[in-house]
């Protein structure tokens, strides 16, 4: 049972940051926006349809036809995340939900300036996440010396709640009929919070217990500032756009933390007495850095009879590593020792590519198909720190628009997939239950999603 226990022990170290968890925070493409553009996987960057360009490329808001003044769209999703220790029995911690994905709104401000200044506006979250994990047993484990197999109670506990949202205005300025440049300005807001607990009791036949608890908390808010500038040019069936995001701008932050960890009855040096361990630390009001990287993307857009093929592509630059709080040391009892709670973060470079395919069966209804990757920006062995979603997912998407009483809906199916193994190395202080966490930890992603958007 040896792997059991692991897997959820390794579990539990694994969100021991608690602000990480599976919130993909460490990829980009991970929800869309607008009509079309949901079911074209947002492979949109290059083609001038709605007004989620407030979002995709500014730059296409001038040469917009007959807009709707106001896009909607809600998403519902099944999720799936399995945590499994690919050394053990092929047991894990599985969290599954099924609510509401981030939707988006937006529309056209119902004024210009001239005949070449258009405006916009948008609320959109780009991220979104809620979990909670809770396993609770008696396993056969051997983590004390001289007894032989012990039985091992664990409890471990993890919960996380990630959000972030962007609010922007958009501007749109015509370059003659067409082309069109537009800058949005967001302001962003994200909160996360997150909590880890585990309890580890071992006794074994010949008298000998040791207790292991680990509790670690943490939240923070950022409001944050940055700008997504485009251009937009379409002739004879074509379309290309090309934008430039800037990284995030921090106007304000802050957070808590909150660090136990606890250990009694354990031998840790070897000479027969047992070595009691005790690090705590509450720290509230921290100044918090959030950092985000530079963007560049290219698109287009080729017509082909009825049917209109879509392509995008976007890049992002790394990120180094800084520590997102930066809190203070504190004593490990009865050692002395100073210890840190280490909450950093970093990102890799990414490139993403998407593909959609728009076939008009009717001048009312239309049917799409698309495929996006969607690569994790999290750097390959960076410390499980605030970041966690390793894996690679890609999706595939199919559905219709059509019109109905005036208004352009939208339905459709997402199916998404990833998996990766992450490596685990336990912090401070050192702990002999703690040696039964697994090196690597096996991580497998599903989600299903339900859409449905609509303009008017």
């Amino acid at each position: 049972m040896r792997g059991a226990l692991g897997t959820a022990a390794v579990a539990a170290g694994l969100a021991a940051s608690v602000v990480s968890a599976h919130a993909q925070d460490a990829h980009y493409w991970t929800h869309q926006y607008g009509t079309r553009a949901t079911l074209l996987g947002g492979a949109v960057i290059g083609s001038v349809l709605e007004v989620s360009a407030t979002y995709y490329n500014p730059g296409a808001l001038a040469l917009l036809e007959d807009a709707a003044l106001i896009a909607t769209s809600r998403v519902l999703e099944y999720g799936r995340l399995n945590l499994r220790d690919p050394q053990g029995d092929g047991g894990g911690l599985t969290s599954t939900r099924f609510d509401p994905a981030p939707g988006f709104f937006g529309g056209l401000l119902p004024f210009r300036l001239g005949n070449k200044h258009v405006f916009g506006y948008s609320g959109f979250t780009r991220q979104r996440f809620q979990n909670e994990m809770v396993s609770a047993g008696t396993l056969t484990g051997d983590a004390l010396p001289g007894g032989g197999p012990e039985t091992v109670a664990s409890l471990i506990e993890i919960s996380q709640d990630l959000s972030e949202s962007w609010y922007g205005l958009s501007w749109g300025y015509a370059l003659g009929r067409r082309a069109g440049i537009g800058l949005s300005t967001f302001v962003t807001y994200r909160s996360q919070r997150g909590l880890s607990r585990v309890e580890l009791q071992v006794a074994d036949t010949i008298g000998q217990n040791a207790v292991s608890r680990s509790e670690n908390f943490a939240k923070m808010s950022h409001i944050g500032l940055l700008l997504k500038g485009g251009i937009a040019w379409e002739w004879l069936g074509a379309s290309l756009g090309l934008t430039v995001t800037t990284p995030r701008l921090g106007l304000r932050g802050s957070g808590d933390i909150r660090y136990n960890r606890t250990l009694a009855g354990a031998d840790i040096d070897g000479d027969g007495e047992p070595d009691p361990l005790a690090a705590v630390t509450y720290q509230n009001g921290l100044p918090v850095t959030y950092r985000s990287s530079w963007a560049i993307g290219i698109g287009g857009m080729k017509q082909f009879g009825a049917t209109r093929l879509h392509v995008s592509s976007e890049w992002y630059a790394p990120v180094d590593s800084f520590p997102v709080f930066d809190p203070a040391p504190f004593l490990l009892q009865p050692t002395g020792d100073t210890i840190r709670a280490d909450l950093s973060y970093a990102l890799q470079g990414v490139f993403n590519v998407g593909l959609g395919v728009e076939h008009a069966f009717r001048p009312w209804l239309s049917g799409f198909a698309s495929f996006q990757t969607n690569f994790s920006a999290r750097p390959a062995g960076a410390p499980t720190s605030l970041s966690l979603s390793s894996w690679d997912a890609y999706y595939v998407t199919a559905g219709t628009a059509f019109r109905f009483q005036g208004s352009d809906v939208t339905l459709g199916l997402s199916y998404g997939r990833g998996a990766d193994e992450i490596s685990y190395a336990p912090g401070q202080p050192p702990d002999p239950i703690q040696d039964l966490i697994p090196e690597t930890l096996g991580v497998r992603y599903r989600s299903i999603r339900f859409i449905l958007a609509f303009s008017l």
